[in-house]
């Protein structure tokens, strides 16, 4: 399977019960890249943004940005990777986000703080951040990140220049060659 440049948003419409984003099961071999999962709620009982379960080994999670802002009761965590699911496992150059100190994720059942403990547990996530992507306006789903050197803007269909820049412009892995599709100046990566 191939997931490749999705938005997966549930801007603040959650209120109650249990979310996760995105649910790999038994998905082996899966890419999951270039993505935007954005997740908003109060009173959850459990909420992951991304949980590999069932034999999902050697699935490919980089280039994504995850961000988060929940309350949650019970288990949470940005990403969850199963025991059966660790082996080729890989993911890098992605923005693990949440709005709470309490972001983790859990690999193979043991929880690690990110972004250094998830790092140190799993292996994971070399080139990655956790910062906020600064997306231009989330709650009418304008993912746009912002730029000082411009970004889109729906609303004018033109660009305009922002007073911050997003840390996820030119962070992707410099071996992709997706940036070729951006207008110049486009930073000579995605």
């Amino acid at each position: 399977l191939l997931y490749d440049r999705d938005r997966i948003i549930e801007p603040g419409l959650l209120t109650g019960g249990g979310f996760t984003g995105v649910d790999l099961v038994g998905a082996a071999g899966t890419t999951f890249k270039f993505n935007d999962i954005l997740a908003a709620g109060t009173s959850l009982t459990n909420a992951y943004l991304m949980l590999l379960t069932n034999g999902c080994a050697g699935a490919v999670i980089k280039d994504d940005v995850f961000e988060a802002s929940m309350t949650v009761t019970g288990s949470s965590a940005s990403i969850s990777v199963s025991a059966d699911s660790e082996g080729g496992f890989s993911s890098d150059y992605n923005d693990w986000f949440s709005s709470n100190s309490l972001n983790a994720g859990v690999w193979g059942g043991a929880g690690f703080q990110f972004l250094a403990g998830w790092r140190a547990g799993s292996g994971q996530d070399t080139h990655s951040i956790a910062a906020n992507p600064l997306w231009q306006v989330t709650s009418t789903e304008d993912l746009h990140p912002r730029s000082m050197r411009g970004r889109y803007d729906p609303t004018v269909a033109g660009f305009t220049a922002d007073a911050a820049t997003s840390l996820t412009i030119d962070a992707a892995d410099p071996t992709e060659a997706s940036f070729a599709v951006e207008p110049a100046p486009n930073g000579g990566r995605a």
